[in-house]
């Protein structure tokens, strides 16, 4: 009905399709009426629209509708809750009319006893369980028509607590249970073994405040109790409280104090090296790091990659962390001076370049927190974009007799040396708690005056650098034409297999083409579009299963 005014519910007797009792309930699709009717009276409800009149018969006028009488229906029960240590659930039907039979069903796996009863004991089967729930329902026969009736039993677990690993913070820090896990749980209440206080002791993951006498002991318990209907469990967890102590030193480079540098705190325990604070250095060259834990450590300075001809250093004046002096930390530590290394030789401007990449690894110690942020004013927010940022790269001669410069990972994980002069080179990452390895010999010359996929990875407590992204297999070959104006070819004497990556490098080692071929017919050459391309010199190489191949052309107009 477009113009539906209301609803009219009709009780009491019924005689020559006509009834005692009526209201009108307008709207509503819910009424309850609390007098002058039982189970057994007819019911019935229409629907009037805006036309009917009380002083007409709305019905013979068009304006009611006929009665829609109501149907009796057997009740199965109200859906229930049950938890999975109980055995079986009494069911309670109902058929508030006279039938000739019913029957129970399921539509899970559990069984019926004295399903002949409307009050049949179920008992879960083991599909119920794994799947959680399971619709019963009661089937009526009366008078050849069939009404039916369920309701859901959800199955549920008990309540699963686990409040978190035994932890360590430093004395005055608060305690964020950030790790606490629960399941299957209506309430949760935190309790202390200490004299502290949370800030919320009922919800999931509290922030709580150790007291002076919690500092005292060193340590505080905390336990964690997830109720349901299914009754409870508990978990505790054990936080260590140590006390804290200060490191205070200087930045020193050609023995003068030096600024833009950032200074890290690494922690030696259980045979880990982990970085665990980074402090910048002030405009005077000075440093502190004011709240650090006990233990042993490794300090480590790292100058910008811009800023002066020096490389990082740990204390006292060492390249590397092997060497370096293992900074025992069991009272305030004063005067720690930290001596940057200086390159062994400043090399001419050349035109070769060797540049590369370092993914980010799946290893527990490597700090993010600490790598994964901006570390001077030149480089942007968005670090470890695809790469791990903030890593120390070395450049060496041939032999390692002399360090050559010295650069870090930029936001994206990649690396850069260039304006380098044609040569033999080596190149080697340093990470505290892992031993560098080498790559092996880069040569620039004429003919190979870049190399561009070098891959550094972190590899169990290595730290490796690979000279392409498959080992150190590949091909030199020539492209026709060259010099090319609108595109090149790339021949290569076996059949191609898929999938295939070309990427092209312009003489400042920027890409400006990377073409992939994901799945296409085998064929012996390649052909690029290059005619947007600028005038210069090019580099570049092709990635396919098992090889490389490199290439070198000239752009003209």
């Amino acid at each position: 009905e477009p113009d539906l005014f209301g609803y009219n519910i009709y009780y009491g007797s019924f005689n020559n399709y006509c009834f005692t009792d009526s209201v009108f309930v307008g709207s509503d699709t819910s009424y309850f009426i609390s007098v002058g009717i039982s189970i057994s009276d007819t019911i019935a409800v229409t629907s009037v629209d805006s036309a009917a009149s009380s002083g007409s018969v709305p019905q013979l006028m068009g304006n009611e509708s006929p009665y829609a009488f109501a149907v009796i229906y057997p009740y199965a029960g109200y859906d229930t809750i049950i938890c999975k240590q109980q055995k079986n659930i009494q069911l309670n039907g109902n058929i508030p009319y006279a039938y000739d039979s019913f029957f129970w069903r399921t539509t899970g796996d559990g069984f019926f006893i004295n399903a002949s009863s409307l009050n049949p004991i179920y008992y879960p089967g083991s599909q119920d369980i794994s799947s959680g729930s399971a619709k019963i329902t009661l089937s009526v026969i009366s008078q050849n028509k069939l009404l039916a009736d369920n309701f859901i039993i959800t199955i549920i677990d008990d309540p699963v607590a686990y409040a978190g690993a035994d932890t360590v913070v430093i004395a005055g820090d608060d305690i964020n249970l950030a790790d606490a896990v629960a399941l299957n749980y209506s309430a949760i209440i935190w309790f202390t073994y200490g004299d502290g206080w949370f800030d919320f002791d009922t919800i999931l993951n509290p922030v709580y405040h150790p007291s002076y006498s919690d500092i005292q002991n060193g340590f505080v318990k905390l336990e964690m109790i997830a109720f349901s209907n299914c009754g409870y469990a508990t978990d505790t967890v054990m936080v260590k409280i140590e006390p804290y102590f200060s490191i205070e030193g200087a930045v020193w480079n050609d023995e003068k104090l030096v600024t833009n540098t950032t200074v890290i705190a690494f922690r030696l325990d259980n045979k880990e090296v982990a970085a665990t604070q980074i402090q910048d250095v002030e405009s005077d060259g000075t440093f502190k790091f004011t709240k650090l834990m006990r233990g042993n450590y490794y300090i480590y300075a790292i100058p910008d990659t811009i800023s002066l001809i020096a490389v990082p250093g740990y204390y006292a004046n060492k390249l590397r962390w092997q060497s370096a002096y293992l900074l025992p930390l069991v009272a305030n530590v004063y005067d720690v001076d930290i001596t940057l290394p200086s390159v062994d030789v400043v090399l001419p401007q050349g035109d070769g370049l060797i540049s590369g990449h370092l993914n980010i690894p799946t290893t527990k110690n490597l700090s993010l927190d600490i790598y994964c942020r901006p570390w001077f004013q030149n480089i942007p927010n968005n670090t470890c974009n695809g790469g791990l940022s903030n890593n120390t790269v070395f450049l060496f001669n041939k032999d390692k007799s002399r360090l050559l410069d010295y650069t870090l990972t930029n936001a994206v994980g990649d690396f850069y040396f260039n304006n380098l002069p044609y040569g033999t080179y080596i190149v080697e990452a340093e990470k505290a708690g892992y031993k560098s390895v080498s790559s092996n010999l880069i040569s620039l010359n004429v003919e190979h005056c870049s190399e561009t996929n070098i891959i550094l990875k972190i590899i169990n407590q290595n730290i490796k650098a690979f000279n392409t992204l498959i080992g150190d297999t590949y091909k030199n070959v020539s492209v026709f034409p060259n010099p090319a104006s609108t595109e090149i070819v790339i021949p290569i004497n076996t059949e191609i297999t898929y999938p295939i990556a070309v990427k092209i490098y312009d003489s400042f080692g920027r890409c400006v083409v990377d073409t992939q071929y994901p799945d296409e017919n085998t064929m012996s050459y390649i052909s690029i579009d290059v005619k947007d391309l600028s005038v210069g010199y090019y580099y570049g190489n092709v990635l396919i299963p098992s090889k490389m191949y490199r290439f070198r052309f000239v752009k003209n107009d």
